[in-house]
């Protein structure tokens, strides 16, 4: 009787630590643009996700791809490599740019993410010249 009763308590216990463990949020799997802000140095772009312009961002343990296709204009866009998460800290490793110039760079952001929403803010993209900032808000699709 007294080894039911503690296997009892021991149960009980799991089932309490198992409910009130905060699981972190995973920034794995596949998301959709919904809205994002770019700024260069005399302008400033307000763009939101439409079903002529679609892009998606994917990520496994390590790596990411970003694809874009605006069925309208026939134009595309990709990147893809490696990243990294430090606290709020988000970098892309680019090993894959439609403009080659770009492969090798690190793109650095702000990141907060929730269990469906996923914000990255790049203070500074691009090379030489042609900087700008982005704010890039995404959607879970999985």
């Amino acid at each position: 009787m007294k080894s039911v009763f503690s296997l009892t308590i021991i149960f009980i216990v799991f089932i309490f630590l198992g409910c009130s463990v905060d699981h972190p949020k995973s920034i794995e799997g596949a998301w959709q643009y919904v809205k994002g802000t770019s700024v260069t140095a005399d302008t400033t772009y307000q763009h939101e996700a439409s079903d002529q312009e679609i892009k998606i961002k994917i990520f496994t343990k390590s790596h990411f791809a970003t694809m874009k296709q605006n069925v309208s204009e026939g134009t595309y866009g990709f990147n893809g490599g490696t990243y990294e998460i430090v606290g709020d800290a988000y970098t892309e490793h680019l090993q894959l740019h439609i403009y080659p110039e770009m492969i090798g760079f690190d793109a650095k952001a702000k990141m907060t993410l929730t269990d469906s929403t996923l914000v990255l803010y790049f203070e500074k993209l691009g090379i030489g010249e042609n900087t700008y900032s982005l704010h890039e808000e995404w959607k879970r699709l999985d």
